[in-house]
């Protein structure tokens, strides 16, 4: 159900009316931010993309069931913008040095930060070695909690290609993480981490 604060600001942009994407650029920005950062790689090109996807947003927003939650169609516009500068300018690299103030942390004991440290700079070199969809629907599925419908819509693609990606993703995280060295206790507690996110979500 979307939030009144969220329809209202909807609403106002359906109007034409400014200060509604303003609202709504509050409200998502910080998350649209970090997925297409999760997608691309690299810091200046998420800002942009957040930029065009906030432009987007407004300008397609009349054709918006405000009656729908937002968070599909708004990761939709996401996703294909990110793949689409990808295909324009061609990025690949890591920068590593934006790593560690970038990435979501689980809040680890204190006897795991610095295990969970290395971890979280392998499993960010593992997801940028990823195609771009699977980086996609990585992202959404693990650091967002999207459910196989709601990444259907995000991803414009059939439930079974969710999963597909998913599965396949997934396999090739494994094994570049066992490659880099990451010890198997910290494996199984990723694999654990992933089945109770499968396990929650409809």
């Amino acid at each position: 159900m979307t939030a009144p604060r969220e329809r209202e600001a909807i609403l106002r942009c359906q109007d034409g009316d400014v200060a509604g994407l303003e609202v709504l650029f509050e409200l998502h920005r910080a998350s649209v931010l970090r997925t297409a950062y999760g997608i691309v790689g690299r810091r200046q090109l998420a800002e942009d993309v957040t930029q065009q996807v906030f432009v987007e947003l407004f300008t397609a927003m009349r054709r918006f069931d405000p009656e729908r939650p937002l968070a599909p169609w708004l990761y939709r516009i996401v996703v294909n913008i990110s793949l689409k500068e990808l295909r324009r300018r061609h990025h690949r690299t890591l920068p590593l040095d934006e790593v560690a103030a970038d990435l979501p942390s689980l809040d680890p004991l204190p006897d795991l930060i610095a295990e969970e440290s290395e971890v979280k700079r392998s499993m960010w070199t593992a997801i940028q070695s990823l195609s771009p969809k699977h980086r996609a629907a990585v992202v959404l599925r693990y650091y967002h909690g999207f459910s196989e419908a709601e990444m259907a819509v995000a991803l414009g693609c059939r439930r079974g290609t969710v999963k597909s990606r998913l599965h396949s993703a997934l396999r090739q995280l494994e094994v570049l993480l066992r490659e880099s060295g990451i010890p198997e206790r910290v494996l199984e507690r990723e694999r654990d981490a992933a089945v109770t996110c499968d396990a929650v979500q409809p």
